[in-house]
């Protein structure tokens, strides 16, 4: 009897202790008790994990760097190399945009300036012959979206092609997307483009 007594005697004490802790203290006992358990770590409540932190991906790393400084007209710009201070011209290799002052030239312009803002560092790429007549840097040109400018302009219709021997490299490129932009009217070639070539408004045979 005297048994019984103590363990109805210690039934009520633990009640008590559990009425005293309420919920919080309640769920800090079990949290104990599972923890001297061993209970494995997917039996337990855990809190998600944070997320990894995003990815930025790395800047690319160009063959003849150069640094974007200006833009003339549709296929000529102004950038100054990796470890010098001086600024070179580039004529972009393979292709001829509309002259500034050719009706069309304000289209071929604007693209350029959108593909080359000022501050993008590009890649050069060089052919046979690295300079012109003019001194100005013959090159293709490689930014972080396009490997190849020089022929996305052909495709995209803002450029016809004007191939020099012996720069070419691309030239078979060019041509061919100049080939497909004109036959679908992308670009300047739905404007009408080929009413009066820059080649032509050079030499005066054709004024818009």
């Amino acid at each position: 009897m005297r048994d019984a007594d103590q363990a109805n005697a210690g039934r009520r004490r633990a009640d008590y202790r559990s009425a005293q802790l309420g919920s919080a203290g309640r769920a800090w006992l079990m949290a104990l008790a599972l923890a001297t358990t061993g209970c494995t770590a997917s039996e337990r409540v855990t809190s998600p994990a944070a997320p990894p932190p995003p990815q930025v991906p790395a800047p690319p790393v160009f063959s003849n760097a150069c640094l974007v400084t200006r833009i003339y007209d549709g296929d000529t710009f102004a950038c100054i190399p990796t470890a010098r201070t001086d600024t070179v011209v580039v004529r972009m290799l393979a292709i001829d945009a509309p002259e500034t002052a050719q009706r069309l030239g304000t289209f071929s312009t604007a693209i350029l300036r959108f593909e080359l803002p000022i501050g993008q560092r590009i890649g050069l790429r060089f052919d046979v012959d690295s300079l012109d007549n003019f001194g100005r840097t013959l090159a293709w040109i490689e930014t972080p979206s396009r490997s190849n400018l020089n022929v996305w302009l052909a495709e995209d219709g803002w450029v016809t092609d004007l191939v020099i021997a012996p720069n070419t490299a691309i030239a078979s490129a060019v041509r061919s997307a100049v080939a497909r932009a004109r036959a679908e009217q992308r670009g300047l070639w739905a404007r009408g483009f080929a009413s009066c070539l820059p080649v032509d408004f050079r030499s005066s045979r054709c004024f818009d």
